[in-house]
């Protein structure tokens, strides 16, 4: 899947809670935001799929380290 970081014309909000359990080089770690996150997408699944990849690029991090996905989308 290929994400569009832009909103497009028939986007809805979502908020998206929770965290992210993680094993990097130096033991397990948790990413999260301390706050639920409004983010652009079709659907809820985008949505939350827009988090995650935020959550680990941000650490450098991908999709193969997640341990644990707690992460909740609501409207």
């Amino acid at each position: 899947m290929t994400l569009n970081w832009e909103p497009r014309e028939f986007d809805r909000a979502f908020l998206v809670s929770g965290s992210l359990s993680v094993t990097t080089s130096s033991g397990r770690r948790t990413l999260g935001y301390p706050k639920p996150v409004s983010v652009s997408a079709d659907n809820q699944r985008d949505a939350k799929a827009k988090v995650r990849a935020m959550l680990l690029a941000r650490e450098g991090l991908s999709e193969v380290c997640i341990v644990e996905d707690k992460l909740e989308v609501s409207v």
